[in-house]
């Protein structure tokens, strides 16, 4: 029934309807209806009337509005595409550019395309840019449901005069009960009855072919309006017997019937058929649904070429006939047989659908259609299976599956033999499409890779006793298997293997698969991994997913992985082509693991172009779905960084089973002082420091590396989550050759506890890094930091940036509990190391400090006014700072180094003082009572200041050593000019 609030317009034609709904959009009245429905002609051509309105609008309706806003979303994605269509079509480019920016972070964050709602920020703008005009909003609303065009920024209507004309047609769009969602206040408008529906129809097929142009995948109106008479004149005729399968089929249907292509088979008439099926509604078309009947009755769908009957009706078939579907009456318990020559004389037919029929699988009765190019069997049986044993041979089939560009197979067992000596040879290379579910159309053997043409291939609840799914083509684009649930005898697959399908982009794992040992989507174009309809997966081992550039999430399945042994992903560009690059992820765990490979614990290796992805890796932090105890981690953008070892050339390195180990960063050549190469300092400082100074990656290393930018304040909440967890969780840490990131842990990812878990930690080649860890203070951080590694870091001014408010930090906390050693190298606008406060405990476990060539360094640790008061005025020391475990103190060409800290230094078990080039220093630490060795320029250590024996600061104390060259070079003599 129509709604209460309706209208008939008498309108027979787009140009008529245009001229009876514009008077009501003109009205201004109090009383005028402000939102006008326009349902069109019982559905049909209602969008292309709203498309006339807007594009071409009379001259009054101009003048009535400041605007009119054209937004078709009849192809409906989500509130936020509907969002950008109004900016794009108010050309507000900056807020594009913010969806863009919101959807690339949803990407990352796994969240489903329909459910993306509106930018906030975006809302605001749209609604200021508009409130000042009068507007009339023209919305192909393609939703199953009425939208309120406040939410996405179009202002109140009552109170701004903006009107709005909408509908919910569009795209062939014949649902009969999606009208009365329309609210009952808005208008509603009926076009009577037309005389030529048919003529309808065209103007809808016109609208479809505008927005397939629009693509760049142009289809003519006329083509558009013959694929749209196929699809209702065959579901007009028996839609309640026969499961057309629209969604999956149509555009195989227009291909394989010579509708589009004309019978050709290439790449660009299937991208045309497949772009035509994403812009009708073929949704409406499902033995469920409910269309609008009258239409159907008014339209001319008769047809002697697309021909839909049941086993009544079933005589003899038109010799025209290109496109069959055939069912037997499900209610009746007799089997229709099909004689083998039942279709001798239908030379024309290229689609064909059989539903519950038996015929000679050897001899099938469509064996001399030379012409069938689509084959679907739902429910067949093989009448041999009935009592003959005559002998049979497949090979009439066989060249039957060799002209086939489809293959559809419901419920039906053919195990078709192909011939033993082809085995490895190609079957055909027509075969585009293979569709299986519940059934089988070969032998177990069968190898895929004899259907080199293949672009699809979808399985579901397979009978065949399929051990692996291997060496599939290339061509592969869409990968579907569907295991159903509790089929565990049946489901045996133990492998799925798509490597090397370069364009698999669609991929569909479902049910249950309890014996799947191994999953490998390598160098696929797979972009979003949905494993959560994967209800048992429980024997999974080995998961690779290495040079998949286009990844951007993984959701894993619900149910634990007990027995994920190893794990490798790799989403960074540029890995090249499979037979050319190792597979890394591979080579790295068992060589870096090779110790511990028969531990029950998951080794994952993992390379990723984004932080953002890391949303999608909570294993890194959490067990719920998977144990991993040992992880390698590799922030990059390039495949230069290997995972595996640090480059010869950048800093040295040494490898061994179980763990790798990077020696300090070499010195530059050059001659500093007289006769004393900085190689031969370099060894003296290498070969007085500790193994234990080495640094060795850890179970759950990361590496940061080129092309990774800062996570800024503006990345979404679940990333900086991402990356707060796993930065809390990591042990060890290589930062390196990055020419973006300004900061490794910027502020706003410490607002909890932050780097709990990191023991080693280097830092190096940053030319852009300012701050190294912008610690806020506010909580524990780096309580198991036992070692700090920086160099040639040219704009770095601070490692650890100073509490906000010193005064308020908690005496308790347990920041800098571990940390032994500091190594700094090349920082040349280094201005402190690391404010230390009242709460600070690393005086107490220091035990090297080496930092050299960093000139604009004037003390190594900043006090903070507190914390200085209290050390003067403590008697413990008489006022010192006491560093009970620094052991080793190095310091080398540091120009404007004033001091160590502030306050006055004791350090009892100091051993080892090497100190050049740093002429501004004019203290030492105190010492106890054993001598410590000094060595240092003698013109500097003559110059030094002490406190007195009693203060255990005494000359005396110290066992200096001086280089027998130890003065600059200097010119002899001063040439005048």
């Amino acid at each position: 029934m129509p709604p209460e609030n309706f209208k008939w317009i008498t309108a027979y034609d787009i140009r008529t309807a245009v001229q009876q709904i514009v008077p009501y959009l003109e009205d201004t009245s109090n009383n005028a209806p402000r939102v006008i429905y326009f349902e069109g002609w019982y559905g049909l051509a209602a969008s292309a009337v709203l498309r006339a309105i807007a594009e071409h609008p009379p001259q009054s309706l101009r003048e009535k509005f400041d605007k009119i806003i054209h937004i078709d979303c009849s192809m409906w994605k989500s509130r936020r595409a509907l969002q950008r269509v109004i900016t794009e079509e108010l050309k507000l480019t900056q807020q594009v550019a913010a969806i863009d920016m919101k959807d690339k972070e949803d990407d990352f964050s796994g969240v489903d395309q329909g459910s993306r709602a509106e930018v906030e920020d975006v809302t605001t703008v749209i609604a200021r840019y508009l409130v000042q005009s009068r507007s009339l909003v023209v919305f192909h609303n393609g939703s199953e449901d009425v939208v309120d065009l406040t939410d996405i920024g179009i202002p109140a209507l009552k109170f701004l005069g903006t009107k709005v004309l909408w509908t919910f047609r569009g795209r062939l769009r014949l649902n009969d009960k999606i009208y009365i969602k329309v609210d009952a206040s808005h208008l509603f408008l009926y076009a009577e009855h037309g005389m030529n529906w048919n003529a309808h129809l065209a103007e809808e097929a016109r609208e479809i072919s505008l927005y397939t142009h629009k693509l760049g995948i142009g289809v003519t109106p006329k083509i558009v309006t013959e694929c749209c008479l196929y699809l209702l004149s065959l579901n007009n005729q028996c839609n309640k017997m026969i499961d057309y399968n629209w969604g999956t089929h149509a555009s195989c249907y227009w291909v394989c019937d010579g509708i589009i292509g004309g019978g050709r088979q290439d790449n660009r008439t299937w991208e045309v058929a497949h772009a035509l099926q994403q812009h009708i509604r073929l949704e409406d078309y499902s033995s469920n649904a409910q269309l609008m009947s009258i239409v159907e009755d008014r339209l001319d769908l008769s047809s002697n070429q697309w021909i839909s009957i049941t086993e009544s009706y079933f005589k003899e078939i038109p010799p025209e006939t290109t496109t069959l579907f055939f069912s037997s009456d499900k209610s009746s318990p007799q089997v229709v047989s099909l004689p083998s020559d039942k279709f001798h004389k239908a030379d024309q037919l290229r689609v064909l659908k059989l539903c519950g029929c038996t015929f000679s699988f050897s001899s099938p009765p469509f064996h001399c259609c030379r012409n069938l190019r689509f084959l679907g069997l739902d429910r067949c049986k093989d009448e041999l299976q009935q009592g003959e044993e005559e002998e049979k041979t497949d090979e009439p089939a066989v060249e039957i599956f060799q002209r086939l560009w489809v293959l559809d197979v419901c419920h039906t067992d053919w195990p078709l033999a192909f011939p033993p000596e082809t085995e490895e040879q190609v079957v055909t290379t027509n075969i585009r499409e293979v569709h299986i579910t519940n059934g089988r159309i070969w032998h177990s053997n069968f190898a895929w890779k004899r259907l080199p043409n293949i672009h699809k291939l979808r399985v579901v609840e397979p009978t065949n006793p399929w051990e692996t799914y291997q060496g599939l083509p290339s061509s592969l684009e869409s990968f579907s298997l569907d295991a159903g649930r509790g089929h565990e005898n049946k489901a045996i697959i133990s492998c799925i293997s798509l490597a090397g399908c370069t364009v698999l982009s669609d991929f569909i794992l479902r049910g249950s698969l309890p014996n799947l040992e191994e999953l490998d989507l390598s160098y696929t174009a797979v972009k979003i991994l949905d494993l959560r309809e994967v209800v048992q997966v429980k024997n999974l081992q080995r998961l690779f997913l290495m040079g998949c550039d286009q990844l951007r999430s993984i959701s894993w399945p619900k149910t634990r992985m007990y027995k994920l042994r190893l794990m490798c992903i790799d989403t960074r560009a540029g890995g090249g082509e499979v037979d050319n690059r190792k597979l890394w992820s591979r080579d790295c765990s068992l060589m870096v693991y090779q110790q511990d490979e028969v531990k029950e614990y998951c080794h994952a290796s993992i390379a990723v172009a984004d932080m953002r992805f890391l949303q999608s890796l909570k294993f890194l932090w959490t067990s719920e779905t998977i144990q991993c105890d040992k992880w390698y981690l590799c922030l990059s953008s390039t495949s230069n960084d290997d995972g595996r070892v640090w480059h010869k050339d950048k800093m040295g390195h040494s490898y061994s089973t179980g763990q790798l180990a990077v020696a300090a960063p070499s010195l530059p050549n050059s001659l500093t002082y007289h006769d004393i190469s900085i190689e031969q300092i370099s060894a003296k400082i290498d070969s007085s420091s500790s193994s234990s100074t080495q640094f060795i990656p850890l179970d759950l290393h990361m590496e940061i590396a080129e092309g990774i930018s800062d996570v800024t304040d503006k990345s979404s909440t679940w990333a900086r989550d991402a990356i707060r967890h796993v930065m809390n969780n990591v042990q060890s840490l290589h930062v390196h050759d990055s020419s973006s990131i300004t900061s490794v842990a910027p502020e706003h990812t410490f607002e909890t506890s932050m780097m709990n878990g990191l023991k080693r930690c280097c830092v190096e080649r940053c030319p852009k890094l300012d701050t190294v860890f912008a610690t806020t203070y506010f909580w524990t951080c780096f309580s198991q930091l036992e070692i700090f590694w920086a160099a040639h870091l040219l704009m770095a001014r601070f490692i650890w940036s100073r509490p906000r408010d010193p005064s308020s930090l908690d005496p308790n906390d347990l920041s800098f509990t571990q940390l032994r050693a500091i190594h700094l190298h090349f920082c040349p606008r280094l201005r402190y190391v690391l404010p230390m406060a009242s709460n600070n405990t690393l005086s107490k476990v220091l035990e090297t400090l080496h930092i050299h060539c960093c000139g604009d360094l004037r003390q190594v640790f900043l006090m903070e006014k507190e914390f200085l008061e209290t050390i003067s005025s403590a008697r413990h020391e008489k006022g010192k700072l006491e560093f009970s475990n620094l052991k080793s103190l190095y310091l080398y060409e540091l120009q404007n180094l004033q001091q160590i800290c502030e306050a006055k230094l004791f350090a009892p078990k100091l051993e080892t003082i090497y100190i050049r080039g740093c002429w501004g220093l004019r203290r030492l630490p105190a010492t106890a009572d054993r001598p410590v060795a000094v060595d240092c320029e003698k013109d500097w250590w003559d110059k030094l200041e002490w406190d007195g024996m009693e203060s255990g600061h005494h000359p005396s104390l110290f066992e200096p050593s001086h280089s027998k060259y130890y003065k600059r070079r200097h010119l002899r003599t001063t040439v005048l000019r």
